[in-house]
């Protein structure tokens, strides 16, 4: 990820390993998937609403994620979009997560993302297999 350039004799770095896989639909319908290394989520309080003596909780997780720049991952990871981080330990584990910021410019070849914890759909996504969209039916035109 980092090399070290105080060493000029043998090559000195930084590495992170992905251990997460994330899973989308691009536009045709395709399943598309990259291996990603994630550090979060690290806040330690819950943000909520109060009104007229009725609580409710504000997803409010923060995930930052490094995974390999490609046209496919820049397409699919921009600002406001939704996806489904499932990991191996926990498949069961349906939090949906939309992408804040990216940055593709600071490491070559690596996209770096900010994704906040966000609502799931569960009328248009299928949360089983984490697809952000994948019930949601495109009407096509009779006349062409």
């Amino acid at each position: 990820m980092l090399q070290d350039l105080d060493e000029i004799a043998y090559f000195r770095g930084s590495i992170r390993r992905c251990d997460y896989k994330i899973k989308w639909l691009d536009e045709e319908g395709k399943e598309k998937e990259t291996y990603a290394a994630v550090r979060g989520p690290v806040e330690t309080k819950i943000d909520y609403i109060q009104k007229h003596g009725i609580s409710v909780d504000r997803p409010n997780y923060s995930l930052h994620i490094l995974m390999p720049r490609n046209p496919d991952t820049m397409k699919q990871f921009q600002r406001y979009k939704k996806f489904y981080l499932k990991t191996a330990d926990d498949p069961d584990d349906d939090i949906c997560w939309r992408v804040e910021a990216t940055d593709s410019v600071s490491t070559k070849g690596i996209l770096e993302i900010t994704a906040v914890e966000y609502y799931a759909n569960e009328t248009e996504d299928d949360i089983e297999k984490g697809y952000v969209g994948a019930f949601i039916t495109k009407v096509e035109d009779p006349n062409t």
